[in-house]
């Protein structure tokens, strides 16, 4: 059982084998005991090793050595690394509503103290996991050979950022139940916490749109023909690292055979499943959204790929704004939905042109009239078209009801 340090001894302890954890913190791999000692950088290295293993910095089993998981969790939190764990911030909204609770009880400091330190932990944890999760979606898309594991990783990301969206609806409500409290505690850095707090989830949701839509575009490639896929996303890796005329018989092949030349180039879509589209009530959403716009003879624009992976540089994709969780925002604003609309500032995959904006308008105060009214005034809206023309464009006022 590791002895107890001081804080003080503690630090000391971790800057004696700081070359030691570095290294089996960043190879994320069990070592020999004989691997680790050149990196001490001391006159007795034997003596540091064995204190890192009486406090229970590292670990050694037969000759093995493995640094220790509170050091390494430790070490993923500060750093923002690791594996996504939305289970965290269930549990930091659990903690945030007890002591708020246990406060209202007994008016102790040391509580305000525990809120304090919640807030500020679920801001960071938010933020984290939503980075950690677009980092893993892509990664898991350009480097997992195994289609089925990469079918199945992706699917289960799209169940963590619905976990996360939730738990940013849960932050929330907390957050308003408990609007009495933070109206009334005095307390400056409180209320500077749950102000930040609430700017990160607004800022936050429309990461997680494109997200969702990264993960669908993922699994609608990958869907389409495994077999294909594969065989596209290997040589695609070599041609990118200029290996596929050395590690391939391309050049005899098409020495032989020169039929490709004369060849129909095949231009494929990316479709939507028909069970997603029937089953599913954001695929009937789709739909609605998709026949209002063919009534009206607006111009659907459909992003087009020529190759494997959507992020390559010089590439930009369009995704379909996600209107449900764009209401959901425009209900926390003070604006009318026009300049809520023409101020948002949308994702760069988002179609944001003023067309767009105006479609973006049309389509909530028709999907929406039951939780919105208007104020009988109409305002104007002044700009200059892609022509260089200027227009007047004349909209009415809409608010959300609260």
């Amino acid at each position: 059982m590791p002895l107890k340090l001081t804080i003080k001894q503690f630090i000391q302890i971790l800057n004696q084998g700081k070359e030691v954890i570095d290294t089996l913190f960043g190879k994320k791999d069990i070592l020999h005991k004989n691997e680790i000692i050149p990196y001490i950088a001391s006159s007795n290295p034997e003596t540091i090793f064995e204190r890192l293993t009486i406090h229970g910095v590292i670990h050694e089993k037969n000759g093995k050595v493995n640094l220790d998981d509170r050091i390494i969790t430790l070490l993923e939190d500060y750093l923002e690394i690791g594996e996504i764990n939305t289970e965290t911030i269930s549990g930091d909204i659990k903690n945030l509503k007890n002591n708020i609770s246990y406060y209202r009880n007994d008016n102790q400091i040391k509580y305000l103290r525990d809120i304090r330190k919640t807030l500020r932990k679920i801001n960071n944890t938010i933020t984290r996991q939503i980075i950690l999760l677009d980092n893993q979606v892509d990664r898991t898309f350009k480097t997992e050979q195994n289609y089925t594991n990469r079918l199945q990783k992706l699917i289960n990301y799209r169940e963590e950022r619905d976990n996360v969206s939730k738990l940013i609806k849960e932050t929330e409500n907390v957050l308003s139940k408990e609007k009495g409290f933070f109206n009334n505690v005095r307390d400056d850095e409180i209320q500077f916490l749950q102000y930040e707090l609430k700017k990160t989830m607004y800022n936050n949701k429309d990461y997680l749109i494109s997200i969702q839509s990264q993960i669908i575009e993922y699994i609608n490639r990958i869907k389409i023909n495994p077999e294909i896929a594969e065989k596209i996303h290997k040589f695609k890796e070599l041609k990118d690292n200029a290996e596929f005329r050395y590690k391939t018989n391309i050049k005899s092949v098409m020495n032989k055979d020169k039929s490709v030349l004369f060849s129909k180039i095949d231009n494929f879509k990316w479709n939507v499943s028909i069970d997603f589209l029937s089953n599913t009530d954001t695929g009937r959403k789709i739909l609605s959204n998709v026949r209002r716009k063919i009534n009206s003879k607006e111009e659907v624009k459909v992003s087009k790929s020529k190759t494997i992976n959507p992020k390559d540089k010089g590439q930009e994709e369009t995704h379909r704004l996600d209107i449900d969780m764009f209401f959901e925002k425009f209900k926390q604003s003070d604006l009318d939905l026009f300049n809520f609309i023409f101020t948002n500032k949308f994702p760069k995959n988002i179609p944001q042109k003023i067309d767009d904006k105006l479609s973006y308008f049309v389509e909530i105060s028709l999907d929406y009239d039951n939780k919105i009214y208007f104020n009988k005034e109409i305002k104007h809206f002044y700009y200059t078209d892609e022509n260089g023309q200027k227009n007047k464009l004349g909209y009415a006022v809409i608010y959300p009801k609260k």
